[in-house]
C-alpha cells in the first residue's frame, strides 16, 4: 500500500470504516466484576463504553491498520464454511485522538463519530464514581448511536 502522508492514511482509513468499521457507544449492564487476583465486586449502575472496530477477512489490511493506528487485534472464532475473521478495534484515548483526525474525513459514519466524541467529553472517572448527570447524558448519547446505527 503506497499512501504517502498521514492526511492519506486517515482518508483510507475512514473509508474502510464507512464500509467495513463500527462506531458506537456500548452499554454494559450492572453486573458482578471478576478480575484476575482480586475478588469480585458489583457495578452498581449502568457502564458505557466508546467503541470503534474494523472487522475483515484480509489479515494484511488488519495489520495495516494496527500498525499505522495503534489499538488491539483479535480474532472471531472460525465458523464452519466461513473464512477466519480479524477484529482491530481502539478504546480510550487513543479512540478520542483518531476519531478527532478521522471525522473530517467519514462521510456514512461521522454522525456516530461526532456523538463518540461527545460522549468522549463525559469521561474522566467510570464505575461508581459517575454521577447521575453523567450517567443521563451518557445514555442520551447511546441510544442517538444505537438509532443510527439501526438505520444503517
Amino acid at each position: 500500500m503506497n499512501l504517502n502522508n498521514r492526511r492519506e492514511k486517515l482518508i483510507y482509513l475512514a473509508a474502510i470504516i464507512d464500509g467495513e468499521g463500527s462506531i458506537g457507544i456500548e452499554l454494559l449492564s450492572p453486573c458482578k466484576i471478576k478480575r484476575k487476583g482480586k475478588e469480585e465486586w458489583q457495578r452498581k449502575k449502568d457502564y458505557y463504553a466508546g467503541r470503534l472496530c474494523v472487522i475483515n477477512t484480509n489479515k494484511p489490511l488488519i495489520d495495516w491498520i494496527h500498525k499505522e493506528f495503534g489499538g488491539s487485534i483479535n480474532f472471531r472464532t472460525k465458523q464452519p464454511n466461513q473464512k477466519l475473521c480479524y477484529r482491530w478495534h481502539i478504546f480510550g484515548s487513543g479512540l478520542e485522538s483518531l476519531l478527532t483526525e478521522l471525522e473530517p474525513f467519514l462521510f456514512i459514519k461521522k454522525q456516530q463519530a461526532q456523538i463518540l466524541l461527545k460522549y468522549r467529553k463525559t469521561v474522566n472517572k467510570t464505575g461508581h464514581l459517575i454521577n447521575d448527570n453523567i450517567l443521563s447524558i451518557r445514555k442520551d448519547l447511546w441510544l442517538q448511536c444505537k438509532s443510527l446505527n439501526k438505520l444503517g
